[in-house]
């Protein structure tokens, strides 16, 4: 079994909305101040976890729609997602989003949960790699 080492974690509390006209999903970062749900990643290895929270929907995470998109954030046509694994809690109540890789760019983040089957897909939160320069 191979031991993986992470550098960073950072945690973002989800809260979801729903209503017959529009749903609406809350981001806090781990403080609990509200955020765009943005992460900045400087280093590699870094994992990134979305929690549901204050859920009397009974949502659950799904797997995201993923855009690699560039430093800039303009979709990339031909992007490599390589570098980026997503795992779901058993209980599905946490997703978690490992950046291994360290390059000059950004993902999009669609976020997806259920309700009786249905899927309800988020703005997309991104996750911007920035290389910190070398001391």
């Amino acid at each position: 079994m191979t031991s993986h080492k992470y550098n960073k974690t950072t945690s973002i509390d989800v809260s979801v909305i729903l209503n017959e006209t529009d749903n609406s999903f809350s981001y806090f970062n781990n403080i609990g101040e509200q955020s765009k749900g943005n992460v900045v990643v400087t280093q590699p290895n870094t994992l990134v976890n979305y929690k549901l929270v204050c859920n009397s929907n009974n949502l659950t995470f799904d797997y995201p729609e993923l855009s690699p998109l560039s430093s800039e954030g303009t979709l990339i046509d031909d992007g490599n997602l390589d570098d980026i694994t997503v795992s779901i809690s058993a209980d599905k109540q946490v997703m978690t989003v490992i950046d291994a890789d360290l390059t000059n760019e950004q993902i999009g983040i669609n976020l997806v949960v259920i309700k009786d089957g249905t899927k309800i897909i988020s703005p997309d939160p991104r996750i911007v790699n920035k290389i910190e320069p070398q001391l």
